[in-house]
């Protein structure tokens, strides 16, 4: 049953400025069973009278080998299907060694999502990416750092290292960078 979302979507739009855009923010979205079960809820807000749902926010904490960008864009285009614009949110990609091949594997998907970002930037009236938030500055402040799964060691998730005082730009960065200057 929807019904408490749902009508938390009609009180929001009830109470919010029209120029503020409502919001559902999940984790994990794009999962495939989880993926149905969010579209639902979508498809149930949008047909609710009185309710708006104008942005999904997709919680992007990926790992370096799970989801496949395409499992990931294909989740992506059918939130954008109904309508939505998206936030990605709380972008990362853990990633548990820092060796030369993992930091190159972890450039190359990073450069990969930037690029199926940009690919589905939101332009003129269609609907589309509006922004993207990393989940923080550099790996040594990284908050995977306290999940049980990496046990107090760095994940290297991040677009910046740290090293003493100096934070340091990772290849990851540079990938990020070459995927918005490509045509």
């Amino acid at each position: 049953d929807n019904s408490v979302i749902t009508n938390a979507f009609v009180y929001a739009n009830t109470e919010a400025p029209k120029d503020v855009k409502l919001c559902y923010n999940d984790y994990n979205e794009y999962m495939g069973s989880k993926t149905g079960t969010i579209l639902k809820l979508i498809e149930d807000i949008q047909k609710t009278p009185g309710a708006r749902i104008d942005v999904m926010g997709m919680q992007s904490h990926v790992g370096y080998g799970w989801p496949k960008v395409s499992e990931y864009e294909s989740a992506l285009k059918k939130y954008i299907a109904l309508g939505l614009d998206i936030h990605v949110t709380e972008l990362d990609i853990g990633a548990d060694k820092e060796s030369s091949t993992e930091k190159k594997g972890l450039a190359k998907l990073y450069g990969d999502y930037f690029k199926l970002f940009k690919k589905y930037a939101k332009s003129g009236e269609n609907h589309g990416i509006t922004s993207v938030t990393v989940w923080g500055i550099n790996d040594e402040d990284s908050w995977l750092k306290y999940q049980n799964n990496y046990k107090g060691k760095t994940p290297y998730p991040l677009l910046f290292e740290k090293s003493g005082s100096d934070i340091i730009a990772k290849d990851a960065l540079i990938a990020v960078l070459n995927a918005a200057k490509e045509e």
